[in-house]
């Protein structure tokens, strides 16, 4: 035999002879991990009932114990205990009142007091909680009498602790939590389940119920570890994965108390009915179940009529709203919360034509002229998401008066990289912007978002392609009041600003969106240049500011730099610091008043006044003698003969506004109109801050058209 062929044989002998044992090893260590996890959950059973054994014997309840029977193995534990010095807790004192009242609102509007424990209203007064919500008012005593319920209101009511704050008081009656779950919570979305299970873990903090987040996105093997430890009162999960775990025998249902269905409405929406209804199904009859909407639908009547026990408690705080109403207003709201499509009052609602190649730039000149505390950006598409972050990220690394962060929020990121953005947000600063799909627009609750900014209306997937100029587009209705309900939470204040495209269709589509959730919707301006830079100077003023109180550990050679600065440019080196850091190096560009596009004006064209007693026209409508489109492209033709207008828009006082280039504007408005030989209604040019009112004209049978805008960029037809 060869040396190459004993090579090769002494190989394949040694691979037949110990890839069996490895395999044999293998399957041992994991047997004995499953042996060791029963162990464990056996001892844990036994601890429960050795607890009790020793509770009376010891004079405290023990927090934790090693599970033993007989007499001499107790005393070991008293030593052990001793030694360890466990944590005693006290029983309570029974002279002292075990309850309390705490502020609450009622539906109506009244303020009352609620009792409930002292416990729990210290552990408000820790949460800086100074009354109770009308939601959570009216489903706190349901929810202790042990009552199903169904509850509905408005997004952003604290409908969360609608359902935890009942739910601890009255697990924190439960001496002993049991090894399986007490009880489980629903959520549509991660991020939703994430938070409520944030919410849960902070009002159970001071009890022995621990909570435990299962969601999809996250490898099974820890959620594993974390049922089989046991102690777990509170579970919040996803649908998918709670089936996933309950069809694999890892989570037991048989403890179960209290089963709670978070946004039940949207959990419907996105196809989620079979698992509602098979944890429902699999729930012990006597447990507990409390569903809680923004909507109604009849599947959801009809879950709650097969699930829910009689005697169900129904509290509809959206249509208690509406019936509150003036009664100018009842028949539209009566509409728009017919299907719970109404948004919270404390936000206002704003529009602002936005060209959609100029989104971003409007963007970031709002962010920094109103500076909110924090702002949500809301998209339609993770392609959207993720390159609008990226250009805002860039704007901001360049100018230390923007924001502290930008982050993108949509299905396709990690459920690590979606949970550290919204960490990231949440925390304290300076402005933060968070830009999203929505995947966020329900249920994420974020204290201090001040604004929240639409790019373009949200649509539905099956009309998504077809967005250009408007044909077969459909609003999502939903999607827009869950957006607005972002901002203006429990009773602040909030503003929606809604960028359109003025080309799209979208224009048309206001009045029928505003008729349908009764708002207002009220046209706002985009920040001009002198109003951009000052806000830029302002927050560069205010990062020195914040910045001299460690001046005195610089080194010399910037004071001495500084000095001959001074010396030389006078105040203008302190100017010229503040622009480097701001990011600026030219005046930040005009925009249009109708596209907000850069580097192009608006252009009013005034009419000449005419001599008569004409009736002044009704309030809205345009003047019968005001300019029209065709005489304004033939006055800009005698100045520019090649130009093309594009967007021209009659206005209610006879004028028309149209955009030209910065230059071009401005020469325009600089020359004497009329040139010599040219007849013309038109007065003069000149170039407004403000868009002036624009006109409703009349269209047959006296329907007013809505938009009254003419040209290539425009959704009317061309006169």
């Amino acid at each position: 035999m060869s040396l190459r062929e004993f090579g090769s044989w002494n190989s394949s002998y040694e691979t037949s002879v110990f890839m069996p044992l490895i395999v044999i090893a293998g399957m041992l260590c994991g047997l004995r991990k499953y042996w060791a996890s029963r162990r464990l959950r056996t001892e844990r059973q036994q601890l429960v009932a050795c607890a009790d054994t020793l509770d009376s014997d010891l004079g405290y309840q023990p927090v934790a114990i090693w599970p033993t029977t007989g007499e001499k193995k107790k005393a070991k534990i008293r030593e052990a205990m001793a030694d360890l010095a466990i944590v005693r807790k006290p029983r309570p004192d029974p002279a002292t009142p075990s309850t309390n009242t705490f502020p609450c609102q009622k539906p109506d509007g009244t303020r009352s007091e609620l009792p409930m424990s002292i416990g729990l209203s210290k552990l408000l007064k820790e949460m800086e909680i100074d009354a109770l919500l009308p939601i959570q008012t009216a489903t706190f005593q349901a929810v202790l009498d042990g009552k199903d319920v169904i509850g509905r209101s408005h997004t952003g009511t604290g409908k969360t602790l609608a359902f935890c704050l009942p739910l601890t008081e009255k697990m924190l009656q439960i001496s002993e939590p049991s090894l399986d779950p007490t009880c489980i919570v629903l959520s549509p979305t991660r991020d939703l389940a994430q938070q409520t299970e944030k919410v849960f873990r902070s009002t159970l903090r001071h009890s022995r119920h621990k909570t435990t987040l299962l969601v999809g996105g996250v490898p099974m093997e820890s959620q594993f570890e974390a049922l089989d430890a046991g102690n777990v009162g509170v579970v919040v999960g996803t649908p998918g994965r709670l089936c996933e775990l309950a069809r694999l025998k890892r989570l037991t249902l048989s403890q179960l108390r209290y089963i709670v269905v978070d946004e039940a409405d949207e959990m419907l929406k996105q196809g989620f009915q079979d698992e509602m209804e098979y944890l429902l199904a699999f729930a012990p009859q006597n447990a507990q179940a409390l569903l809680f909407c923004a909507t109604m639908t009849p599947a959801l009547h009809s879950i709650a009529n097969d699930f829910c026990k009689p005697g169900m408690v129904s509290i509809d705080l959206v249509k208690d709203s509406a019936s509150a109403t003036a009664a100018a207003d009842a028949e539209q709201r009566a509409s728009a919360t017919a299907k719970g499509l109404a948004v919270a009052p404390t936000v206002t609602h704003e529009v602002l034509p936005v060209h959609p190649h100029a989104r971003v730039g409007v963007i970031a000149d709002i962010l920094v002229t109103r500076a909110p505390r924090k702002a949500i950006v809301f998209v339609n598409t993770r392609h959207e998401a993720a390159a609008v972050a990226r250009e805002l990220w860039q704007i901001g690394l360049q100018s230390v008066a923007t924001w502290d962060g930008c982050w993108p929020l949509h299905g396709d990121m990690p459920q690590e990289e979606r949970s550290a953005a919204l960490k990231e947000f949440r925390t304290e600063g300076r402005l933060k912007v968070l830009v999203a799909t929505d995947v966020a627009a329900r249920g994420m609750d974020v204290s201090g978002v001040e604004l929240v900014l639409h790019c373009g209306l949200p649509v539905t997937q099956h009309s998504a392609a077809r967005r250009v100029g408007g044909q077969g587009v459909k609003i999502h209705i939903e999607n827009f009041t869950h957006r607005c309900g972002r901002t203006g939470r429990a009773g602040s204040l909030g503003t929606s600003l809604l960028l359109y495209d003025p080309g799209a269709g979208e224009a048309k589509q206001l009045p029928k969106l505003a008729a349908r959730l009764n708002i207002v919707f009220q046209r706002t301006h985009c920040p001009s240049a002198e109003e951009v830079a000052a806000a830029y100077a302002a927050g560069s003023a205010g990062h020195v500011r914040r910045f001299t109180g460690g001046a005195e550990m610089l080194p010399d050679a910037f004071a001495g730099q500084a000095e001959r600065l001074q010396a030389e440019l006078g105040a203008g080196a302190l100017a010229a610091a503040l622009a480097a850091l701001a990011g600026l190096s030219a005046m930040p560009p005009s925009r249009s008043l109708l596209t907000s596009r850069p580097g192009f004006r608006t252009v009013q064209a005034v009419p000449v006044e005419e001599d008569g007693d004409a009736e002044a026209p009704a309030e809205g409508e345009a003047q019968p003698s005001g300019l029209r489109p065709k005489e304004i492209s033939a006055a800009v033709k005698e100045v520019y003969p090649k130009e093309k207008l594009g967007r021209v828009v009659c206005c209610s006082d006879g004028s028309v506004v149209f955009d030209l280039a910065n230059n071009r504007a401005l020469n325009l408005c600089q020359q004497p109109w009329p040139p010599p030989n040219v007849t013309s209604r038109v007065a003069h040019f000149l170039l407004p801050d403000r868009m002036p009112e624009v006109a409703v004209p009349q269209q047959k049978g006296g329907q007013a058209r809505q938009d009254t805008g003419t040209g290539p960029d425009s959704d009317a037809p061309q006169e």
